[in-house]
C-alpha cells in the first residue's frame, strides 16, 4: 500500500515530464523491517527498499536512499530535476554526509 507520494518535474527543452516517487508501507520481512519505494523515471521505474530495525527506521532509510538517488542523478546535476521550483531541493530527508550536494532549502533541514 502506498503511504506517501511526491511528484517532481523533469524539465526538458520540448516539455516538462513528471517523475513520481512512491513510498510503500513498511512490512516485517524475516528478521527486520523493509520499506519499498519506486521512482518512476521517464526511462522506467526504479524499485528498491530501505531496511531497518523497526518500521520507522526502514521508512527513514528509504527516504534517505531516494534523496541520494535524486541528488546523484544526471537530471539533477544538469539542473533539470526539481520539486516546487528549480534549485529548491526535493524536501526529502537526506543523509548529513550529503550536505555538500544539497540545495539551500534541503541543507537547512538536516
Amino acid at each position: 500500500m502506498v503511504i506517501a507520494r511526491r511528484t517532481l518535474t523533469l524539465r526538458k527543452p520540448d516539455k516538462d515530464l513528471l517523475v513520481e516517487i512512491a513510498f510503500f508501507a513498511p512490512q516485517f520481512d524475516k528478521d527486520c523491517w523493509r520499506c519499498a519505494y519506486e521512482i518512476h523515471w521517464p526511462s522506467g521505474p526504479h524499485r528498491f527498499s530501505g531496511y531497518g530495525a523497526d518500521s520507522l527506521q526502514a521508512l527513514v532509510i528509504a527516504m534517505q536512499m531516494v534523496s541520494a538517488e535524486l541528488y546523484a542523478s544526471a537530471p539533477f546535476k544538469a539542473g533539470e530535476l526539481f520539486f516546487e521550483k528549480p534549485g529548491a531541493g526535493f524536501a526529502i530527508p537526506a543523509l548529513p554526509s550529503m550536505r555538500d550536494l544539497l540545495t539551500e532549502e534541503d541543507a537547512r533541514t538536516i
